[in-house]
């Protein structure tokens, strides 16, 4: 998608592409995986100018940009944003750089902005804004067109060792998301109640504080 809005058909002239985390190195696992999707396609590798140590591509044809951005809220001030995806939401010290990023697609008419996190243990986190908005419009509560919640969570009354619960909150499990490994740590976290923290937060998406 990031690439779509970069320099394909989602693409806008001068358009302002961003991943966004809370530390570089996160905001730069977006850009890794497009510079090796660039370099397999010689029509791509073509039109773009990557500058690797800065995290940013440049499509010449359009002027559009994209560049991975930190928690460093003061960076992402004044944007023009088309297009956005925040990396792991519920790590952010706090909502600025969200916020700078969602008002920053005020001037365009199709911009697209992307969450994608486990859930926050503090309920008052903006990630967990969020969700509970998200749950609201999947329940009609409230209605939202330009806003789609997709939440993989286990209800908070559900089994936590409960192998079914596992595979309703992990639709990757079994595929390219380890069962194996998932058991091996369900096993540990049953004998440790700090660890039966962390799976219930990192491996079944609950709103839980360790």
């Amino acid at each position: 998608l990031a690439l779509a809005h970069l320099c394909g058909p989602e693409a806008e002239s001068r358009g302002q592409c961003f991943s966004a985390a809370s530390d570089r190195d996160q905001a730069a696992l977006l850009f890794n995986e497009m510079e090796a999707m660039i370099h397999e396609t010689p029509a791509l590798a073509r039109r773009v100018n990557i500058q690797r140590f800065a995290k940013k591509i440049e499509d010449i044809p359009t002027g559009s940009v994209y560049a991975a951005l930190s928690a460093d809220a003061r960076k992402a001030h004044g944007l023009n944003v088309s297009f956005y995806c925040y990396d792991e939401l519920a790590q952010a010290p706090n909502r600025q750089l969200l916020d700078y990023l969602r008002t920053g697609t005020g001037k365009r008419h199709e911009a697209l902005g992307i969450v994608i996190s486990t859930q926050a243990s503090d309920p008052l986190h903006v990630m967990s804004e969020l969700v509970d908005y998200g749950r609201q419009v999947q329940d009609g509560v409230i209605e939202d067109h330009r806003f789609l919640p997709v939440i993989y969570a286990a209800p908070e009354d559900a089994d936590p060792w409960d192998e079914a619960v596992w595979h309703a909150c992990n639709p990757a499990l079994g595929d390219f998301r380890s069962l194996e490994e998932m058991r091996a740590f369900a096993e540990r976290a049953k004998r440790m109640p700090i660890l039966e923290a962390t799976f219930r937060n990192l491996y079944l998406n609950q709103r839980i504080h360790a």
